[in-house]
């Protein structure tokens, strides 16, 4: 792994200067667990299911279920790897364990959403629902196909264009599963 005294002296090198450098000094890691009663019990469900023990939680990912439990929106912008998937899924699965919801999860790229399926996939089986329950589509599924997989999902994986140049001309077909479902909800990861 390159270190910040490698990259200073190859900007030096390119005759580039580093105005400021600075260390910003490591702190406590910061737990908080999820209650597991009340509003919280199909949280506390979702977050086991993907494999995580409510007492593990991050402060943030506890604060921000919190929030979501609560019935607030929210803006979750933290650093790669931090745990903001496990949010946003375990927020759809204790959707789903509570009512008929349905999601729209947008991706930004076909590769993650492929690779995503398979996590959300485990999370339903692990929660006691049924895997069919997640759909994607993306430009390799046929038309014929897409319509199936908008009637049948819970979880609805997709990317930005494919909404774009196909969904968006498609609303009669998705308003009957999407728009006048009271518990549809949309992801942009």
């Amino acid at each position: 792994m390159m270190g910040t005294d490698h990259i200073l002296d190859t900007c030096r090198q390119q005759g580039v200067a580093a105005l400021e450098t600075f260390t910003t000094p490591a702190r406590e890691h910061r737990r908080a667990s999820l209650p597991s009663s009340g509003r919280f019990v199909h949280f506390a469900a979702a977050v086991k299911a993907l494999g995580v023990e409510a007492g593990s939680l991050w402060l943030h990912q506890t604060a921000s279920l919190e929030a979501v439990a609560a019935g607030d929106n929210l803006v979750l912008a933290t650093g790669t790897a931090s745990g903001k998937s496990l949010v946003f899924q375990a927020a759809v699965i204790a959707s789903l364990l509570a009512e008929d919801s349905r999601h729209l999860v947008f991706y930004p790229q076909k590769a993650l959403a492929a690779d995503q399926k398979q996590r959300w996939i485990k999370a339903l089986e692990h929660a006691g629902l049924p895997p069919t329950w997640v759909g994607e589509i993306n430009g390799d599924i046929a038309m014929a196909t897409r319509e199936r997989v908008v009637a049948e999902a819970r979880i609805l994986l997709v990317t930005p264009d494919v909404v774009h140049a196909w969904m968006m001309r498609s609303l009669a077909l998705c308003e009957s599963a999407c728009n006048n479902d009271p518990g549809f909800g949309v992801i942009g990861v």
